[in-house]
């Protein structure tokens, strides 16, 4: 997954989306919980050093939720991990039954992710 939570939007991989952030009410959206719980869980972020919170520059009052230097590292170990595991599960599946594995659960992502 790309750098979903912090990106406007509904489309939700890529970094130059990331250096924008997100503002609060739409990560409540996107996740389905109230504001109040993200914004609980972002202030909480904030104070691991996983997340900051940048002014938004189209709107003085609004402010947006971007990732820290700490969770960008942390993400590039379980990129890494998670290559890992596709490896070995193509190893057992084979090339075949693992294209058609993840071809099951892409479309099953169009009855359970609403932002897909």
């Amino acid at each position: 997954m790309g750098r979903a939570w912090c990106r406007r939007g509904r489309r939700r991989r890529g970094p130059p989306r990331a250096a924008r952030g997100t503002r609060l009410t739409d990560l409540a959206e996107q996740s389905e919980i109230t504001k109040q719980t993200v914004g609980v869980l972002v202030d909480q972020l904030g104070k691991a050093g996983c997340v900051r919170r940048v002014p938004d520059p189209t709107d003085r009052r609004a402010r947006l939720v971007c990732g820290a230097a700490k969770a960008w590292a942390a993400k590039e170990v379980t990129d890494g991990v998670v290559a890992q595991v596709g490896r070995e599960w193509e190893e057992h599946l084979g090339k075949r039954r693992m294209r058609q594995s993840r071809e099951a659960l892409t479309s099953l992502r169009e009855i359970t992710d609403p932002w897909a």
